[in-house]
C-alpha cells in the first residue's frame, strides 16, 4: 500500500522513478549514503542525524496480538512485561515501546512479519507486535485468522515518511510535501486505503 501511494504521488508530481526492495538496514544505509530513497520509513531522533524526511502520507496504527482472546484490551506498554514478543529488525513501534524494549522490560525476536505470527500461532511467542493493516493482510494470507487475535488497543500512533540524505533532494521533498497537503490527492490516497481496508 505504501508503495501505491508513493506511486500515486510521484506520477502526479511527475517525478521518474524505479523500485528496488531491499532488507530494512541495507535500504536504510544506501538512503544515508545517498543512493536512493526510502518510501517508508518512521522518523526518530537517531535517523534525524543522518535523513531528511518528508511530511507523513500514512498513519500506522501499532497493536499487540496473541493467540488467545484478551479482554480487556491491552491498553499500555507496561502490560507487555516479561512476555516474548515478535518484532521486525530495524523497526520502530513508537517511543514508548521502543524504550520499554530498551530497559527489557520484555523480551523480542526479530523476523520476518510471517514467521513471527506463525510463531505466535504456534504459541512459540506471547505475542507479536506490528501495524494492524500489515498483520490483517498477513494473516488472511496464512489463513491464521481464527488462531490469532487483536489484543490491544494502538499503543503507538506511528507516521510512514519519506526519507531522503541529509541535505539531498530538498526541491524534491517540497514537491512531495505540497502534493500531500492537497486536498484532492488527500482525497485519491484515502480511497486507495480504503481498498485495502475491505
Amino acid at each position: 500500500m505504501y508503495l501505491r501511494i508513493l506511486e500515486l504521488t510521484f506520477k502526479a508530481i511527475g517525478q521518474p522513478y524505479w523500485v528496488k526492495t531491499l532488507p530494512f538496514k541495507r535500504g536504510l544505509y544506501q538512503t544515508e549514503v545517498g543512493n536512493g530513497i526510502m518510501i517508508a520509513i518512521l522518523k526518530t531522533d537517531q535517523r534525524m542525524q543522518t535523513l531528511d524526511f518528508s511530511e507523513p502520507f500514512y498513519q500506522e496504527r501499532v497493536s499487540v496480538y496473541f493467540n488467545h482472546q484478551q479482554t480487556p484490551l491491552i491498553k499500555t506498554v507496561d502490560e507487555l512485561k516479561g512476555l516474548n514478543i515478535g518484532t521486525l529488525l530495524g523497526w520502530s513501534y513508537g517511543a514508548a515501546f521502543d524504550q520499554a524494549k530498551a530497559d527489557n522490560l520484555f523480551f523480542t525476536n526479530d523476523s520476518e512479519l510471517e514467521t513471527n505470527l506463525y510463531l505466535l500461532a504456534k504459541g512459540r511467542l506471547d505475542a507479536v507486535i506490528h501495524s494492524e493493516l500489515s498483520v490483517a493482510s498477513v494473516l488472511d494470507k496464512l489463513e491464521l485468522n481464527d488462531k490469532i487475535f487483536l489484543a490491544s488497543e494502538p499503543l503507538a500512533l506511528v507516521d510512514i515518511r519519506v526519507a531522503v540524505k541529509k541535505g539531498s533532494h530538498k526541491k524534491l521533498l517540497d514537491r512531495i510535501n505540497q502534493k500531500l497537503s492537497e486536498a484532492e490527492h488527500i482525497e485519491k490516497i484515502n480511497f486507495l486505503i480504503k481498498n485495502y481496508q475491505e
